[in-house]
């Protein structure tokens, strides 16, 4: 069996291929034998080799998507010119702002019906987004008196897990009012320590992740 000389070509393509096919068709009814079909002559077998399942090409896609990102939220962490709060104001305003945000909530399935991809969110959570940026933003803030608490790292697990899961249209659904209800809310329970960023800009952007979700994903539960 001759060996393929090219693994990440092959990689990239397949990436390419379910990418655009997931846009087209939405991740619930995109098949790997579409995925095939869309390679031209790549045997499912050969994509086996690289990923074991469908979910996770699309982790592969979005992490592939938010390379960037990453490195835009390093650069706001090490910024030394912004205090914790600022820096906590402009992260939320980047990953809100990021056109391939709008590709992740058009594409993303029910992921309360999808274990594996909730416990990949969380585990995203916890050992990347607290201990990366949320942590050491709020533990700034401490330092420079913009973020009140004595305990970041909870502080930034307890934001994490109410961002990403609670107002996260692709895991708990909703009307648009309950959305902005939960986001207000949200605001009133992070306000005593100095992370209340959940503005106007921010609440307009979420609703429209929720239309986006909604539109691709009829059956979801939003009233």
């Amino acid at each position: 069996m001759s060996r393929n000389k090219y693994p990440q070509e092959t990689i990239g393509k397949i990436l390419d291929t379910a990418q655009q096919l997931f846009l087209s068709k939405g991740y619930e009814y995109t098949s790997i034998q579409d995925i095939i079909d869309g390679l031209g002559g790549l045997t499912k077998g050969a994509i086996y080799h690289h990923f074991k399942s469908k979910e996770a090409i699309l982790a592969a896609v979005v992490m592939r998507l938010f390379a960037d990102a990453k490195e835009r939220m390093k650069r706001i962490v090490s910024d030394p010119n912004l205090t914790g709060r600022e820096k906590l104001v402009l992260a939320v305003q980047d990953c809100l702002e990021d056109p391939t945000q709008d590709y992740l909530f058009e594409v993303a399935p029910n992921i309360l019906k999808n274990p594996w991809m909730l416990a990949a969110l969380l585990q995203d959570c916890f050992s990347t987004v607290v201990p990366d940026i949320l942590q050491p933003i709020v533990e700034q803030g401490i330092e420079d008196g913009s973020i009140c608490t004595q305990h970041p790292k909870e502080l930034a697990q307890v934001m994490s897990i109410l961002c990403n899961v609670w107002i996260n249209p692709t895991v708990c659904h909703g009307s648009k009012e309950e959305v902005v209800l939960r986001m207000r809310l949200l605001n009133q329970l992070m306000e005593p320590f100095g992370l209340d960023v959940m503005d106007d800009r921010v609440i307009e952007r979420v609703l429209n992740y929720q239309r986006l979700h909604s539109e691709k994903n009829p059956h979801s539960n939003v009233s």
